[in-house]
């Protein structure tokens, strides 16, 4: 974290910020250091959230607030989600060539594996333009099904 929240404030400026909030996080106790966990969530301060998160982490399990991990779950990070969707789709390019490359060698023409069924089904999802759907999505604050969902819902069945 500390390395993403640098590289737009400079190393210096981000080591100093870090060192003094851990100052402030020895004395801390657990609801303050939950409130500066849901400040550098909502902020999207990374030298806060490293900060929190070495906190957090030196505690004994039993006295932690949340766990360090939940904290780098809510942390908003593009960079991550960035690369993670990139180390995709050369796992996706990899499993299309390790099929290819069976069907080759094995002559299984005929055959259909799993895998080639749910890469099928991700593509047609991907080529079809319909949105995944969540509960959020779907409900409406009354927790009744909003009528848009239900327009998309059908058409999703209809295969529209």
């Amino acid at each position: 974290m500390l390395n993403r929240a640098t590289t737009g404030n400079g190393v210096t400026e981000g080591i100093q910020r870090r060192a003094a909030y851990a100052e402030i996080f020895e004395t801390a106790g657990r609801a303050q250091l939950y409130d500066f966990g849901q400040v550098a969530i909502d902020t999207a301060d990374a030298v806060l959230a490293d900060s929190v998160y070495r906190a957090v982490a030196s505690l004994p399990s039993k006295e932690r607030p949340f766990s360090p991990a939940q904290l780098l779950e809510l942390v908003p990070n593009a960079e991550y989600t960035e690369a993670q969707a990139l180390v995709n789709t050369v796992m996706d390019d990899h499993d299309a060539a390790k099929r290819a490359f069976d069907t080759f060698i094995g002559g299984r023409h005929g055959q259909v594996t799993t895998d080639q069924i749910r890469a099928a089904l991700d593509q047609r999802d991907r080529e079809s333009g319909v949105d995944d759907f969540n509960v959020d999505d779907i409900l409406d604050e009354a927790g009744g099904i909003r009528e848009d969902a239900l327009v998309r819902l059908g058409k999703r069945t209809a295969g529209n």
